[in-house]
């Protein structure tokens, strides 16, 4: 199947195609508590643990980060396989904000237009609304900068 053909899978956010990008999957450290992995329904294989309590997927806890389900070349074409079990990290990078900037510039590509990043503000107050919990009640997942 082609990279990028899975139905209802990667759609387009907010008129930014992140199936032409996937400059995030590749730029950050994907890190969160473990408890996660069972109420999101990963594998155990798709993670590395980073410290007792810690996972980050895997391929993501390198100097060069690439999250080894992303398929696909970046600034392309690239489809998540695991984009319906994506830990809580993955779900709050929105297209626009400045993680997604950042990992657009790391990759060579220019960062998403101030009209692009304006559309995803609804969509960002709505999900702060509502962060990830841990188990100690705090939010537990981060994006982090490899190094």
């Amino acid at each position: 199947m082609a990279v990028g053909a899975v139905a209802g899978l990667n759609a387009p956010r907010g008129g930014a195609d992140c199936r032409r990008c996937g400059a995030c999957c590749a730029a950050f450290r994907v890190s969160f508590h473990w408890l996660e992995l069972e109420a999101a329904g990963l594998p155990d294989a798709c993670v590395e643990p980073i410290g007792p309590h810690r996972v980050a997927m895997r391929g993501t806890h390198a100097k060069s980060p690439r999250c080894t389900a992303l398929e696909g070349t970046v600034g392309e074409a690239v489809r998540c396989t695991l984009y319906a079990h994506r830990p809580s990290p993955c779900r709050e990078v929105e297209p626009g904000d400045e993680r997604c900037a950042t990992a657009r510039v790391r990759h060579g590509l220019a960062p998403l237009g101030v009209a692009d990043h304006g559309r995803q503000a609804a969509g960002r107050a709505r999900h702060a609304q509502a962060p990830h919990a841990g188990a100690s009640g705090s939010t537990q997942s981060s994006i982090r900068d490899p190094g």
